[in-house]
């Protein structure tokens, strides 16, 4: 694979914008580590479960290499891992791999090397997934016999996956009729499907966050992962990572104009929790904004009270709830868990707070006991990450699957 497009007898080395994203939201000091940098994986390396310290691996990461150092060797230390998310993972992957490009035909090669926790499912799941797949370091892949048994999907706009030949538009539509096919196949492994409904609820979602990505096209960048282990040792545990670089949901709103529809939506909210002085540093208008987002019809790209975008995120919470509820039902030891992560916010869904109508027969999830939007929400659910912001959306998925043959509504 080149690391550099030719055009007529011009050769143009790549350059990251990504990394540049990264290097210049995620801000921060960066430490001289002379030729060589160690990144130690935390104990639970997950967005869900640990997003500050999970994101404040992957910035020491980016900021080391992207400093201006010499760097010569990175080394990922997964010796100390004890969980992880899909989302974490192929994260830190998709950097790694921006490095490597990046250095493709330059003679200051990295050399990126790394250990494997003692756990053998651990061991596994990294072998299957991000940095060894990203890289495509072959002799490290799975043997046939266990890669047949797991279901994984992957897929990019970005060069490092195989695109189908076809044009944008058929790309972008091909890949989420895919991921539902995956999602279907996973669930068919315990006599279980998605109806037509909740194949096109998550079609829906997914198309929709694609498209928010290409809405920046100084990046223009997505990729969506699904990953499942059904052998005998394996958790199975179906999980989702999907994210998209360019701009936070936050900012979507923030560069509308004043008199635009779309930010009339919102600016009464965002003046209510002013006058209420509900706003510090742990609850601000982008946190404000971006769960605004959530709820039905409300979009930055709605030009009028006939627009319909926004409504895939409720779509996306609907069939999430639905998932939490199978995976809830009494006598079942685990349970089904989001989180979407944009700019500094972090959103955790794991059927604790859900969607209901309001006096106006909307669909609202508030995050507080009394589901309102005028109050704040609760901060074990809706919080900000300290002095590290995403340049983007994650949005990560876990459920467990079991062989009750119920249908996924």
């Amino acid at each position: 694979m080149s690391g550099s497009l030719e055009i007529g007898r011009l050769k143009v080395k790549y350059h990251s914008k990504i990394l540049d994203s990264l290097s210049m939201q995620f801000g921060g000091n960066v430490k001289s580590t002379g030729h060589k940098i160690k990144l130690v994986v935390p104990k639970a390396f997950s967005i869900i479960d640990n997003p500050q310290e999970s994101l404040e691996k992957i910035r020491e990461l980016v900021l080391s290499v992207r400093g201006g150092l010499k760097t010569r060797k990175i080394v990922i230390n997964h010796t100390d891992l004890e969980s992880i998310d899909l989302a974490a993972e192929t994260l830190l992957g998709y950097c790694v791999f921006e490095f490597d490009k990046e250095r493709k035909g330059k003679t200051d090669k990295i050399l990126i090397q790394g250990n494997y926790p003692d756990n053998p499912y651990l061991r596994k799941y990294l072998k299957a997934t991000g940095i060894i797949k990203n890289l495509e370091v072959e002799h490290e892949y799975l043997d046939k016999d266990e890669e047949n048994e797991l279901k994984i999907f992957r897929k990019t706009n970005g060069r490092h996956t195989q695109q189908d030949d076809v044009g944008h538009s058929d790309f972008k539509e091909n890949t989420v009729a895919q991921f539902a096919l995956h999602l279907n196949e996973c669930l068919e492994t315990n006599s279980r499907r998605l109806t037509e409904i909740g194949s096109n609820l998550l079609t829906t979602y997914i198309g929709e966050i694609i498209g928010n990505a290409e809405e920046h096209p100084s990046i223009n960048r997505w990729a969506i992962y699904g990953y499942l282990d059904n052998s005998e040792n394996g958790s199975n545990m179906c999980e989702i990572a999907i994210f998209n670089f360019g701009g936070s949901i936050a900012d979507s709103f923030k560069l509308l104009s004043k008199d635009s529809y779309a930010y009339k939506q919102v600016r009464p909210y965002i003046d209510r929790h002013k006058k209420g002085g509900l706003f510090d540093e742990n609850w601000t208008e982008d946190a404000l904004l971006t769960l605004i987002a959530l709820q039905g019809g409300v979009s930055s790209k709605n030009q009028d009270e006939t627009s319909d975008s926004g409504q895939g995120t409720i779509d996306a919470i609907s069939f999430f709830q639905k998932i939490s509820e199978e995976c809830n039902q009494v006598g079942r030891s685990s349970t089904a868990t989001m989180a979407i992560l944009s700019g500094r916010t972090h959103v955790l869904f794991d059927g604790r707070y859900a969607l209901q109508k309001d006096v106006n027969d909307r669909e609202v999830i508030a995050f507080n006991r009394e589901n309102s939007l005028d109050v704040r929400p609760d901060s074990n659910y809706i919080r900000l990450l300290k002095n590290i912001n995403f340049p983007g959306t994650v949005i990560s998925i876990r459920f467990p699957i079991e062989k009750t043959g119920t249908l996924i509504r």
